[in-house]
C-alpha cells in the first residue's frame, strides 16, 4: 500500500509560493522605494512589456481594443464571482471589487487615484508623459505611493474566491472578445530580440486573460502572473496562490499586530518577538532575502528626490546659473575632461536613488511585513467595520478613517453619530430639553418670543440640564423650570 508524502509546513510554504509549469508568478519586476521619515513606500511599476524597443524609439504593441470601448464592458458588464464562486452579473453587486480597464495613465490616475475600498489611501502618479498611450496593464510605469502597511491590508481584504472552471470560461470569453488565441502561436525564439517578443506576447495574453479578475487589489493588478497555458490546472494554482498568500497574512496579522490576541501572554511582547512565536509554531522562515539597487540617475522622480533630499529651490537655483564655456578648468586639463564639463554637474544635479526589487506578490507582502515589524506599526481593529487598520496619532482609536463602499462617511463619523444618538435615547434631560427647545423656538419664529429673550432662555436652560445630568437637580424639578420659563402671552 503507497503512501502519500505529507509536506512539512516550511515544505508547503514553499511549495505554494514556487512557479509551476503552467504559471510564473514572476510576471513583473518592480522597484519598491521606502521613505523612513513618512514611513511610506513607493512602487516603481514595471513597464517593461508595454513597449518594444526598435532602434532609438519606442513603438507600442499593437492594441487590441479602443480603451473607450474597455472602459465601457468593464463598468457596465463585469464578470465577477462571490466568495462561493458564483457569477455576479450586474454592477448593483460589486461590494468589495475594483476594476481598472485598459486605459491610458490620464484616465487611470483620474478615476482611481485613491479610490479603493480604502479611500485616499494610494496615491497614483505617472512618471511620463504619454498619457494618451493605452495599456495592456494600467498601472504599467505608475509610481503608486502610501502608508507602509496598507497594502498589505488592501490585500489581506480582498476578494479573491472563484471556480478554476469559471475563471477558465471568463478567460477563454475574454481573449476571444479581444481577437487573442488562447494559444501561442509563435514559434521558439532563436534570438533576444525574439525572446523579448516571446515574453511580451505571453504576458499579453495573461493579463487580458485575467481581466478583471486579477484587479480585486494593489498587488494582484500590479504583479500579474506569467501563464504558460490557459488552462484550468494553471488558473487552479493561481486562486490558490492568492488565497494561501491571503490567508498566511491574515493570520500573521491578528497573531503578530492584534493587541486583543491574547493580551495577557503577549502584550508584553513587541511585534517581532511575537513574529518569532508564530514563525516557530507554523513553520515560516524567519530570514527573508532581497535584493537592493543603488543607482545614481539623471531622472529627476519622486523617489529620487525623496532619497537625494535635494530640495526643489535648490535644484532650479542650480539649474539657472550655467553658464557654458569654451575653456577648460585645471581640474578638467588635469584629467582631459571635455571642457565645461564640471560646470555642467554643478548646474544638473544628479539624484540617488535606492529600491528593493520585488517580482512577486508573496515577495512584495514579505517586505512589508518585515517593515512593518522595523518600523513598529501599529494595527488595531476598527469596532465598526472590522478590519485592521493603522494607528498613527491616537494609540487609543477605536475606529477606522476609511469610507467603506456603499457608505458615505467615515467609520469614524458613523460612530460618533451612533454615540450621540445612543446618548439622546439615554440621556432624559437632553430629551426633556429638547422637547421644550422645540416648542419655545417656535414661539419666537412666530414672534411671541423676542429673540434676545430666547437666548438668555437658551443659556440658562442649558445650564439647569447639565445641573440635571450631574445630578444635582431632579428630572422633575427641571421640567418644572422649563415648563414655567415663558407665560404663554409673553
Amino acid at each position: 500500500m503507497s503512501e502519500t508524502y505529507e509536506l512539512q509546513p516550511d515544505e508547503k510554504y514553499d511549495f505554494i509560493r514556487r512557479n509551476k509549469k503552467t504559471i510564473s508568478f514572476n510576471g513583473y519586476n518592480n522597484q519598491v522605494h521606502i521613505d523612513p521619515a513618512a514611513r511610506t513606500m513607493t512602487i516603481d511599476v514595471d513597464d517593461n512589456y508595454e513597449f518594444v524597443e526598435e532602434g532609438n524609439e519606442y513603438k507600442r504593441l499593437k492594441n487590441f481594443d479602443t480603451p473607450e470601448q474597455r472602459l465601457l464592458d468593464s463598468i457596465f458588464y463585469p464578470q465577477l464571482f462571490d466568495d462561493d464562486g458564483q457569477r455576479i452579473a450586474t454592477p448593483e453587486n460589486e461590494n468589495g471589487y475594483r476594476f481598472f480597464p485598459i486605459v491610458s495613465h490620464e484616465d487611470i490616475t483620474k478615476k482611481y487615484n485613491g479610490d479603493y475600498v480604502y479611500h485616499d489611501v494610494f496615491h497614483l502618479n505617472a512618471q511620463y508623459s504619454e498619457d494618451d498611450m493605452t495599456l495592456f496593464n494600467p498601472f504599467a510605469g505608475l509610481l503608486i505611493t502610501f502608508p507602509i502597511g496598507e497594502g498589505l491590508l488592501d490585500y489581506c481584504f480582498s476578494f479573491f474566491a472563484c471556480d478554476p472552471e469559471d475563471l477558465l470560461d471568463s478567460a477563454l470569453e475574454t481573449l476571444e472578445y479581444n481577437n487573442i488565441s488562447k494559444d501561442i502561436t509563435t514559434p521558439k525564439a532563436r534570438n533576444k530580440d525574439e525572446l523579448r517578443d516571446l515574453e511580451c506576447e505571453y504576458m499579453r495574453r495573461s493579463i487580458v486573460a485575467l481581466d478583471p479578475y486579477m484587479y480585486r487589489s494593489l498587488y494582484s493588478s500590479i504583479f500579474p502572473p506569467d501563464l504558460e497555458e490557459i488552462s484550468e490546472t494553471s488558473l487552479k494554482y493561481y486562486i490558490f496562490y492568492l488565497n494561501e498568500l491571503k490567508r498566511e497574512m491574515r493570520n500573521r496579522i491578528k497573531f503578530v499586530f492584534d493587541d486583543a490576541f491574547y493580551p495577557d501572554e503577549l502584550s508584553g511582547l513587541r511585534a517581532h518577538e511575537r513574529f518569532a512565536i508564530y514563525a516557530q509554531k507554523f513553520g515560516v522562515p524567519r530570514t527573508f532575502y532581497r535584493q537592493e539597487t543603488f543607482r545614481i540617475t539623471s531622472r529627476m522622480d519622486m523617489t529620487a528626490l525623496e532619497c537625494s533630499r535635494l530640495p526643489m529651490d535648490v535644484i532650479l537655483k542650480r539649474l539657472k546659473s550655467h553658464v557654458p564655456t569654451k575653456e577648460k578648468s585645471p581640474l578638467e586639463k588635469e584629467y582631459d575632461l571635455e571642457a565645461g564639463k564640471i560646470g555642467v554637474h554643478h548646474s544638473v544635479p544628479l539624484f540617488m536613488s535606492a529600491s528593493y526589487s520585488c517580482s512577486t506578490i508573496h515577495d512584495m507582502l514579505e517586505l512589508e511585513f518585515t517593515k512593518m515589524l522595523e518600523y513598529d506599526i501599529k494595527l488595531h481593529r476598527c469596532k465598526h467595520c472590522g478590519r485592521y487598520f493603522i494607528v498613527k496619532g491616537n494609540y487609543n482609536a477605536e475606529y477606522c478613517d476609511r469610507v467603506r463602499e456603499g457608505e458615505t462617511h467615515t467609520c469614524q463619523q458613523i460612530a460618533a453619530q451612533k454615540k450621540y444618538e445612543e446618548k439622546l435615547r439615554d440621556d432624559k434631560a437632553v430629551g426633556v430639553f429638547r422637547k421644550y427647545y422645540k416648542r419655545y423656538y417656535a414661539r419666537k419664529t412666530a414672534g411671541t418670543i423676542k429673540p434676545d429673550k430666547f437666548r438668555l432662555w437658551n443659556y440658562q436652560a442649558c445650564e439647569k440640564r447639565d445641573m440635571c445630568q450631574r445630578g444635582e437637580i431632579t428630572i422633575d424639578e427641571f421640567e418644572e423650570w422649563l415648563e414655567g420659563s415663558f407665560s404663554y402671552k409673553m
